[in-house]
């Protein structure tokens, strides 16, 4: 059974709290407001209720439940432009029907005035609809500012944004659906293709609104997944660079919907990181993290966009020779974000980056427990993630059967090995996926032929198996099985080996 105010007081950040504090305070008298900060902080607490107070305790919480609805709607009124619109909407519709018609209309066109500034396209529709509606009331006609001509003008202009935007929003909705269904069941898809009848289908193929930012960034955003997919990191980071440069020439930056706009950035740093381009990365590096400060009145958002610049930053140490610097800020976010279950995609990456630090430092009991960890997280959910492809949970596997075996329990390899044959059965036979079958067939002779390792059959395997699939720096693939390959061929460090690969 769901338990609304528990979650809510649990999510509240520190100052949120002290906020809501404030809120029953200056609504209750004495008594009431200090048995519901108790029930509030006992909450936070986790504290066991008795069974003597289980019914005041029962009472308190629905009229908490009451302050945390009023709360919550003055927060997103003072946070959130939507909400303010809206709020701007309900005083005018008031204001109509007490027939106060002068100052209904100010509401009104104040509301107008925020829903363009914020691109809100479906809202300024609705603000249209009902200044419209109030132009024919021969009995109290509009203000004299008010040029119906003008308005139906308008009115029509902005239809034709809102009808772009929510086929813009359909179409990614759409394309991400998609991805996902194709990338959860194969290592490959024909993403071109399906961004081409995508955009086709909803008529965003002719002419994208540069001026209508909204409209903008989601179509760039399309373009920009369908390369990250792709894997063609130099076009990403060309077309994204000019599409942020784009905004920031025509000075729309600070106009710029800000949620969009940190994706457009994060696309940025990750496609320079991966194209080895290290000063457009950092450089855009720094204006992401200053833009995520901005996140704040986006708690939902906020934990995702403050730890991705830690995980680029150790991405950035690993591939640029600064090992100690990246188990220095990754051990950090582990610290930090260790218990946090509510995004996949933080819980999944954090262990994954980690993995590939200690993986560096061969330390392979490290690397065991948190490949233990995002087994017993659950695969499904990990899928489930939008963008998370099936190589992920592949590659994992495998890295498994790598851990084992440097520990020398070779039983369990075996048992992994014999597993992902099963798990992975259509995928590894295809012929998209002949670097990951033959990388399982050369674990398993090791595994099986301790001597296959100092044979020349070993060197021939490994250089066929290298030559077929190049490695990228910060793909999927967060350990590179080309390095591991090269450090047995030459009996060297991983971390040598791995940082040849990145240079070369």
């Amino acid at each position: 059974m769901k338990n609304t105010v528990d979650e809510i007081i649990l999510a509240f950040s520190k100052e949120e709290l002290r906020e809501f504090k404030y809120f029953i305070t200056r609504r209750n008298d004495g008594k009431e407001s200090r048995i519901d900060i108790k029930v509030v902080q006992d909450i936070r607490n986790n504290a066991v209720v008795s069974r003597e107070q289980v019914s005041i305790h029962r009472q308190t919480k629905n009229r908490l439940k009451w302050h945390l609805e009023q709360f919550i709607q003055m927060e997103n009124i003072r946070n959130n432009p939507v909400s303010r619109i809206n709020n701007l909407i309900e005083v005018a519709g008031y204001l109509f029907k007490k027939n106060i018609y002068d100052h209904a209309w100010d509401y009104l066109i104040k509301a107008e005035k925020l829903a363009i500034q914020t691109d809100e396209y479906e809202l300024l529709n609705h603000i249209y609809y009902i200044q419209l509606s109030y132009t024919y009331n021969i009995a109290m006609p509009p203000p004299k500012n008010i040029d119906v001509s003008r308005l139906i003008e308008k009115w029509r202009t902005n239809l034709t944004y809102f009808q772009s935007d929510s086929a813009s929003n359909a179409a990614y909705a759409e394309l991400i659906y998609k991805i996902r269904e194709q990338f959860s069941q194969n290592l490959s898809a024909n993403v071109d293709e399906l961004i081409t009848r995508i955009l086709k289908e909803y008529n965003l193929d002719d002419e994208v609104y540069v001026e209508q930012l909204k409209i903008y960034l989601k179509t760039t955003n399309m373009v920009c997944r369908v390369l990250r997919e792709k894997r063609d990191y130099k076009t990403l980071k060309n077309y994204s660079i000019s599409c942020f440069q784009n905004i920031r020439n025509r000075k729309m930056l600070g106009k710029a919907p800000i949620l969009p706009l940190m994706d457009l950035l994060d696309v940025i740093c990750i496609s320079s990181l991966r194209s080895k381009d290290y000063i457009n990365y950092e450089k855009y590096q720094r204006l992401y993290t200053a833009y995520t400060r901005k996140m704040k009145q986006h708690p939902d958002e906020f934990s995702y966009y403050d730890f991705i610049p830690s995980i680029d930053a150790g991405d950035l140490y690993l591939y640029t020779n600064r090992l100690p610097q990246a188990k220095k800020v990754l051990t950090v976010l582990y610290e930090k974000y260790k218990n946090y279950t509510d995004t996949t995609r933080i819980y999944f990456l954090l262990r994954a980056n980690l993995i590939a630090l200690y993986f560096n430092y061969n330390d392979y009991d490290s690397c065991i427990k948190l490949y233990n960890e995002i087994i017993q997280f659950g695969e499904k959910k990990i899928l489930a993630e939008p963008g998370f492809r099936l190589d992920l949970m592949l590659y994992t596997d495998l890295y498994a059967i790598i851990f084992y075996y440097e520990t020398d329990d070779k039983e369990y390899a075996l048992h992994l090995v014999n597993k992902v044959k099963r798990k992975y059965s259509d995928v590894i036979n295809d012929d998209k996926a002949q670097h990951e079958n033959m990388f399982l067939a050369i674990l398993e002779k090791l595994i099986k032929k301790p001597d296959y390792l100092k044979g020349a059959r070993f060197k021939n395997d490994c250089i066929k198996c290298i030559r077929i699939k190049e490695f990228t720096a910060g793909d999927n693939e967060y350990i590179s099985i080309n390095a591991w390959l090269t450090s047995k061929l030459k009996r060297e460090n991983y971390y040598n080996s791995f940082l040849d690969l990145v240079y070369n």
